[in-house]
């Protein structure tokens, strides 16, 4: 479905981003610098004041849930390899977690005592500071106030910029980046955020107070978390739990290069220029090089992901990757099913008349060897519902319907079954089959294979 959000968490966040940002930047000019006036301040924002620090807030919330879903997601389905992505991705989380912290404790509130109580904890648990920094947020004196506020005010505002600079690099070596959802997803996401700060406005809670500790101050549920786990463990030890997962997390990519990698091999000589499979590489990890007088096809190993989507791209066949397996021979009458790599399968489908390949996408099968299997027989395929390197699924479509090449040759389009995985499509697929075994052939009816 276009307007699931799980299949365009990229985009959903970047567009939660800027209503976080314009709202931001509305908030920011209502907002009173100094730290006497900003709690009663913003405690009596009403109307569009209200309004809009409910859109900044419900905005931010949903984006840190998106962005924790998007890098899950990523985790899953091992783009963790791309190392630029990955690694610019954990500190963009990282920075969103900061800004998010900074932006509740510019409320100065008692949760924004707590919540500068506890990074105080981690602070000192860290090793990097004296204990003593804690009584900043219970200092009364004007220098020492002000001086907490403005440092606040200038991570928050300066992590943000830095936040929509690092999206740059987090984005840029993608081959057209889905920046903006689908329209309605659009809609949908701007309208439950309007819908919640209208109907739930965000309150401050009691004064920040130079007396009394907030003990029982409520957290944000989605940047307040991580602080849980000074509940039970001390602040020393939760500062090496984040340092192991965090820098565990930071390496994944370069100890996973230490396995043997499957990157495609182009054969320069067949190569004529056609720049197809730079056009159809998700990652552009493709680019077109001058080698001995000519110009050819070029991998950068640091960008390929081994989607194998550039063997299927190739007109001449001068693309090939172990990890994209040859189509077996051809069988005549039976029905060759291609399925993206880890799909569950039900076992009727694993006998006769199917011959079964499964390869890391259905995007890299080659139009040629669809076109052998489609004069004697039939050819089925099941992609995924969010395809997993992005275009997969979109290049085989367009392919397989003579739009893009390597074109399928028209006349067999009828012997051939197209779907995306869903819980019905299994049950599709096999009446499908039933009434392919009805066509005629010449006038014969063509069986599928028995063995």
């Amino acid at each position: 479905m276009a307007t699931n959000p799980l299949r365009h968490l990229e985009s959903l966040s970047l567009w939660l981003l800027v209503l976080a940002t314009v709202s931001g930047v509305y908030v920011f000019f209502a907002y009173p610098l100094s730290p006497w006036e900003a709690y009663r301040a913003v405690a009596a924002w009403a109307g569009v004041n209200g309004f809009l620090r409910s859109v900044h807030r419900y905005s931010s919330d949903w984006l840190m849930v998106t962005v924790v879903l998007h890098g899950l997601q990523m985790a899953l389905e091992g783009k963790f390899r791309r190392w630029v992505e990955w690694v610019s991705g954990l500190l963009l989380l990282g920075a969103l977690w900061v800004v998010g912290v900074t932006g509740l404790m510019l409320v100065w509130d008692e949760q924004a005592q707590l919540l500068g109580l506890l990074s105080v904890r981690l602070l000192v648990g860290s090793g990097l500071f004296e204990p003593g920094i804690a009584r900043i947020f219970f200092a009364t004196h004007p220098e020492a106030l002000g001086g907490v506020f403005r440092i606040l005010l200038f991570v928050h505002i300066f992590l943000t910029l830095l936040l929509l600079g690092g999206i740059w690099l987090h984005t840029v070596r993608l081959a057209r980046p889905r920046l903006v959802p689908p329209r309605a997803l659009l809609l949908w996401s701007t309208t439950l955020v309007a819908a919640m700060a209208l109907l739930f406005p965000v309150e401050s809670g009691q004064q920040l107070s130079a007396h009394i500790l907030p003990v029982e101050a409520l957290l944000d549920p989605w940047y307040g978390v991580g602080f849980l786990l000074l509940r039970i463990l001390s602040p020393t030890m939760v500062c090496v739990v984040l340092g192991v997962v965090g820098g565990g997390l930071l390496l994944l990519p370069f100890l996973e290069r230490r396995r043997w990698r499957q990157y495609p091999q182009i054969d320069r000589e067949r190569c004529d220029a056609c720049q197809q499979c730079v056009l159809d590489c998700p990652y552009g990890a493709l680019q077109m090089r001058e080698w001995e007088g000519k110009v050819v096809a070029e991998l950068s190993p640091a960008r390929c992901v081994e989607c194998g989507i550039c063997v299927a791209s190739c007109p001449e066949r001068g693309i090939v990757s172990a990890g994209v397996p040859d189509l077996p021979a051809v069988r005549p009458g039976s029905v060759l099913l291609l399925l993206c790599s880890g799909m569950p399968l039900p076992g009727e489908l694993r006998r006769d008349p199917f011959v079964v390949v499964s390869v890391p996408c259905v995007g890299s099968v080659h139009a040629d060897g669809v076109q052998e299997w489609l004069r004697h027989g039939w050819v089925a395929v099941v992609h995924c519902q969010r395809c997993v390197y992005r275009f997969g699924a979109d290049w085989l479509r367009l392919r397989y319907s003579g739009r893009r090449r390597p074109r399928l040759r028209p006349g067999q389009i009828r012997r051939l079954f197209i779907a995306a995985f869903s819980p019905s499509v299994w049950g599709e697929l096999q009446r499908w089959v039933q009434s392919a075994r009805k066509e005629t052939v010449h006038g014969e009816a063509l069986p599928l294979s028995r063995e």
